[in-house]
């Protein structure tokens, strides 16, 4: 846990690393909560809050800690073929 006086210090620090699995910001204004979450190179953001994970929303990262989600419906499209067949039935 670290504080920072100054924000473009702390959205360079955090982004910094080559992990981006999750991040957690704790503040006291919306705007400030709006632009981490934007800023952060993460799959996933946490403001005033420590729990992150809940079944019915997508948990992944990005960078080094992986791509895409798995859990919540965003996962299932990894999985997910279309496939168009045109049939002549008449010959």
């Amino acid at each position: 846990i670290s504080t920072f006086r100054d924000y473009d210090t702390v959205i360079a620090e955090a982004n910094r690393l080559p992990w981006g699995l999750a991040a957690y910001a704790w503040t006291g204004s919306a705007r400030t909560a709006a632009a981490v979450s934007a800023d952060l190179e993460s799959g996933m953001v946490s403001i005033n809050q420590a729990p992150l994970g809940f079944p019915e929303v997508p948990f992944g990262g990005i960078k080094a800690s992986g791509h895409g989600s798995e859990g919540g419906s965003e996962a299932m499209e990894g999985w997910l073929v279309t496939k168009f067949t045109a049939e002549n039935t008449v010959f």
